[in-house]
């Protein structure tokens, strides 16, 4: 039964997958879903009201930086973590006054912080 009722928000598709969330703004007469594979997507759907409630706007930050630490290319660790600040910034920027949102982006980036001396390996 629990799998008859629509996930607002989910990652499909293993570490090679992207964001699958309702556009809410279609409800409640089409349920249509948003596949996000880069973090631009995910800022136009916060910025646009396409994910509402603060769980899922959270939830689709965290997830979009995820989306946004993989469109770097290149392997300076400096440059890496630069890139970092610029897509937690950028996905700051879609809705400022949303407190998950900074929350999740907060909690991303102490993450993050966590694994600068890390080896590459992990």
């Amino acid at each position: 039964m629990a799998d008859s009722i629509p996930r607002a928000i989910e990652w499909i598709g293993g570490p090679d997958g992207c964001i699958r969330l309702i556009d809410q703004t279609r409800l409640p007469e089409t349920l249509t879903y948003i596949e996000a594979r880069d973090v631009e997507t995910v800022i136009e759907a916060i910025r646009r009201l396409r994910v509402r409630g603060a769980p899922a706007i959270g939830t689709a930050a965290a997830m979009g930086f995820v989306l946004g630490a993989r469109e770097f290319v290149g392997t300076d660790r400096g440059a890496f973590f630069a890139h970092l600040d610029r897509v937690g910034e950028r996905l700051a920027s879609a809705r400022p006054t949303a407190v998950n949102l900074v929350w999740a982006l907060d909690r991303m980036r102490s993450v993050a912080e966590s694994l600068k001396s890390a080896p590459v390996t992990q």
